[in-house]
């Protein structure tokens, strides 16, 4: 809502509105003698006095056991069994007042939640290590099994009885009563063997079959697998003399893992939704359809690295390129109108992330003294979509999935810009556009009517290169490090900024809309503000992509090691006394946008990661 409106209520004549208490009515737009609000200025909603007069309250309480057993069997063998368990409950309670927001229609509404989330693991590992001469073998066999079970119960009344009591007795009536029961089972069984030869040749293979309940019991089990290489080239003969470089490995590996990560535990089944009640006559509606041969999506991985230390490790770091791709997608598949549901959940598709990743560790300064070191990281990649059912691409919000294209990138309307003639916003059309156009002086045919805009691909959320830069300099007994996240380049859709873009009665606007076009002749690139073209303002184009470059300063400390002599007067073996801050900016394009909140390039109305403070002391006596 807009920020013209007061937080309490006033006459006309600027005289506070009071209750029969005397105290002053917060405005919430339906006080006694206030003027309606727009609805674009939230009637009847107050983000103060709800906050004061609503309840909610969440208590967890978390247990987490964890146990082993190892035994020792002949000369070579190792047994282990680990137990875990993984106890949460989580309950919940919410009230909504009778005076202003959300309950006012119900009469006062209050809800309670309650929840159990129960997890078991076991597994079982029997490990041969043996060496012999230069050769060094490892062999691992084990078998895993996991059970999750999911219960969950919440109530609802309306219609309060009595001020002050939010317990569900003083409620007239019932809302809602639900509560359900989840069970996932997963089992697997794996083997490894490790083999290096004269500490310079080494060889990894691995195999896993794994089973989710997750999946119909025809297709439940899947096979992974994966294999490593690695070569210490500095243990090589004829590297002793280069006396500069420290370390030098080649490794190189290519695996698959299993994704079963689906909405539901049932997703394989028909199943049918509760409570779509006709008065006293049960009745039930379909929510799902039979995907009997739905299996593991799979993940697989390529890469090739290179690890290096020179000049006595002062520099080292990593080389890799990798590419991580899937396959046997697990997409949500549209179906026909008639069908009894709108999607099914099918394994197709296929989709690879291209790239190189960099990591650079640098003693800058080494000294009694004086000491500064450097860890640098670098990624960068590119996306493709290399396989789709049917070849048939699809929209997905803000983007369009089709062969051969980047997942990522924004398929949107293209937007030309503002006519200085009369202010109208102005779209590329779409071929065959014959209604609602006009030509420019360029001879392109543009377009004022939104929906007769072309589409087309502008740019990709992910960026041109991305990573961290993380440092920390001492001198004496006193440091300061930092924690710098950063991207350069990559676009972002501002769909917050396009939302206060938008001209509704009451509701707030950004200050850009002071640049709107007023009078002919006018060159801006905001369009002229006509409340009859509401949808016009902030309708999905490329308008409102912007640079995703951004870097978050994330963490920032300086601290002080007390000296011995120090300590000694006080008892201490070491103190250490700090002073710290995390998340303390970050700087992109706009001020107030966060590029960080999702990699898919989007925003939504939540605040930016909090700014924290921090100072104290460690010690040891």
């Amino acid at each position: 809502m807009g920020p013209i409106y007061p937080v309490h209520a006033f006459t006309t004549a600027g005289v506070p509105v009071l209750d029969a208490f005397g105290s002053q009515w917060y405005d919430f737009g339906q006080h006694p003698g206030s003027v309606n609000r727009p609805s674009g200025a939230s009637p009847g909603r107050h983000i103060i006095y709800e906050t004061l007069l609503n309840e909610r309250s969440e208590k967890r309480n978390s247990i987490i056991a964890r146990t082993y057993i190892e035994a020792k069997l002949f000369r070579y063998f190792t047994f282990t069994t680990n137990v875990g368990i993984d106890l949460n409950n989580f309950r919940s309670q919410s009230f909504q007042n009778r005076i202003v927001g959300d309950g006012v229609t119900a009469g006062g509404t209050s809800t309670r939640n309650s929840n159990e989330f129960r997890t078991i693991s076991l597994n079982q590992l029997l490990n041969y290590n043996r060496k012999f001469g230069r050769h060094d073998i490892t062999v691992l066999a084990g078998h895993e099994s996991q059970k999750n079970i999911d219960e969950t119960f919440n109530g609802s009344r309306r219609a309060m009885n009595l001020d002050g009591n939010i317990e569900l007795a003083n409620f007239v009536t019932l809302a809602s009563v639900n509560g359900e029961v989840n069970r996932l089972r997963r089992e697997g069984y794996l083997g490894r063997v490790n083999y290096g030869y004269d500490n310079r040749y080494f060889v990894d293979l691995s195999y896993r079959r794994d089973a989710s309940s997750r999946f119909s019991p025809q297709s439940r089990w899947g096979n992974f697998y994966s294999a490593g290489l690695s070569w210490s080239i500095m243990r090589e003969s004829f590297m002793k003399n280069i006396n500069w470089l420290t370390e030098l490995k080649l490794r190189a590996s290519y695996g698959t893992v299993g994704n079963d990560a689906l909405d539901t535990y049932y997703e394989f089944q028909a199943l049918y939704g509760l409570g779509w009640n006709n008065a006293s006559e049960p009745g039930a509606l379909a929510s799902s359809v039979p995907t009997p041969d739905l299996t593991w999506e799979i993940n697989k991985t390529k890469n090739i690295g290179l690890e290096f230390g020179l000049f006595k490790n002062r520099i080292s770091g990593t080389i890799e390129y990798f590419d991580r791709g899937s396959s046997a997608l697990l997409f949500a598949v549209p179906l026909g109108l008639s069908a009894p549901v709108t999607t099914r959940t099918e394994n197709i598709g296929a989709m690879s992330n291209k790239g190189i990743e960099i990591q650079l560790n640098a003693d800058l300064v080494r000294s009694k003294n004086v000491n500064w070191d450097v860890q640098i990281n670098f990624t960068s990649f590119k996306n493709k979509v290399t396989k789709l059912p049917g070849g048939q691409p699809y929209i997905d919000g803000t983007k369009r999935v089709a062969e051969g294209e980047d997942i990522f990138a924004f398929y949107l309307r293209q937007w030309q810009g503002v006519d200085p003639v009369d202010g109208a916003g102005l779209w590329y059309a779409a071929t065959g556009t014959t209604t609602d156009i006009r030509v420019n002086a360029k001879g392109d045919t543009l377009t004022f009517n939104p929906n007769f805009a072309k589409m087309d691909y502008s740019g990709s959320a992910i960026p041109k290169f991305f990573g961290s830069i993380s440092s920390t300099v001492s001198v004496k007994d006193f440091a300061l490090s930092f924690l710098l996240n950063y991207q350069v380049g990559g676009k972002f859709y501002d769909g917050n900024y396009a939302g206060l873009m938008a001209t509704s009665y009451g509701r707030a606007l950004h200050t850009d809309n002071l640049r709107a076009w007023q009078k002919p002749g006018d060159i801006t690139d905001i369009p002229r503000l006509d409340i009859n073209r509401t949808g016009v303002f902030n309708s999905q184009s490329n308008r409102f992509l912007i640079d995703a470059s951004y870097l978050n300063i994330r963490n920032v400390t300086l601290s002080y090691k007390l000296p011995k002599a120090v300590l000694g007067k006080i008892g201490f073996d070491q103190a250490k006394v700090y002073i710290g801050g995390e998340n303390l900016a970050i700087l992109s394009k706009r001020k107030g946008m966060n590029p960080a909140e999702s990699f898919n390039g989007t925003n939504s109305p939540v605040y930016v990661p909090n700014r924290l403070i921090n100072a104290g002391i460690n010690f040891t006596f």
